[in-house]
């Protein structure tokens, strides 16, 4: 996995080149989203199956992952 996310620049620029910035962006975002969404998801699933009482933790931790990917994705973009 780790070596599509190093590879992704790779094909970035061919969708840059292909089909635009604008459309470039859009699947680099995307990437960088999913990626991100990976720790959320576990989280997710083992309070699901391990215990249902700690919803509030996971409701906070949402709260505290999207603050956080709001201000990565921000920086990012910046570059």
């Amino acid at each position: 996995m780790l070596t599509d996310i190093s590879l992704s620049y790779v094909y970035a620029e061919e969708i840059r080149l292909y089909f635009g910035e604008a459309v470039a962006l859009y699947f680099n975002f995307m990437g960088f989203y999913t990626v991100a969404l990976l720790l959320p998801m576990v989280l997710g699933f083992l309070q699901l199956f391990l215990s249902t009482e700690s919803i509030a933790f996971f409701c906070v931790f949402n709260v505290i992952w999207v603050t956080i990917f709001l201000e990565v994705s921000t920086f990012n973009r910046s570059f």
